[in-house]
């Protein structure tokens, strides 16, 4: 199947030099139905147990990641329920990934959203962050809201400067460190 060996063969390729991997992404639709795309089309929902069966199977030892952009804070779309049905059938799943592309405030929600979907996974991580705004103040709230969460154990950035195509990072365009990052020195 070629799912199969499409995530067989990139996990093995980096089997021991890759803490975590991303297996499947942006799955539902923003009232938290499943999203049509070409797997849920040939495959139906099974193609999340065959995804997160190959990627096991390639590396036994790697972190495997269900993520989501939208939410960061409670709503319809949260993965809790998804993530617990895959748990009670056995994927092998170890965390959710919480894409943090937010505007200006968007933080506010976030510590219950991870206190949430906490319920459903081991592991939760903030992965992709840029904030429109790059203001220190919704930095701030994301990292603490991180480690106040007992279960997220990490953030990474969505990129290091505002170049081209991004904005909303800890860097300008020149690789100067804005006010935030300063700010994520001292939490």
């Amino acid at each position: 199947m070629a799912i199969q060996y499409h995530v067989s063969t990139i996990v093995n390729r980096y089997k021991g030099k890759v803490n975590s991997w991303d297996v499947c992404a942006e799955v539902l639709n923003e009232d938290g139905t499943k999203r049509t795309s070409v797997f849920l089309n040939v495959l139906g929902t099974n193609f999340i147990n065959i995804a997160f069966a190959a990627a096991r199977a390639a590396d036994p030892i790697a972190k495997l990641y269900i993520v989501d952009h939208n939410i960061d804070s409670v709503n319809a779309k949260s993965q809790a329920l998804l993530v617990k049905q895959l748990f009670a059938a056995g994927i092998p799943i170890d965390g959710i990934g919480l894409e943090g592309k937010l505007g200006a405030g968007g933080a506010s929600g976030l510590l219950a959203e991870l206190t949430l979907l906490g319920t459903a996974a081991p592991e939760l991580a903030i992965t992709q962050l840029s904030i429109t705004s790059s203001a220190a103040t919704d930095y701030v709230a994301v990292m603490k809201a991180c480690i106040t969460s007992k279960k997220c154990v990490g953030i990474t950035s969505a990129g290091v400067a505002d170049t081209t195509s991004s904005s909303g990072l800890l860097f300008d365009s020149q690789y100067n460190p804005k006010p935030a990052y300063n700010a994520l020195l001292k939490v």
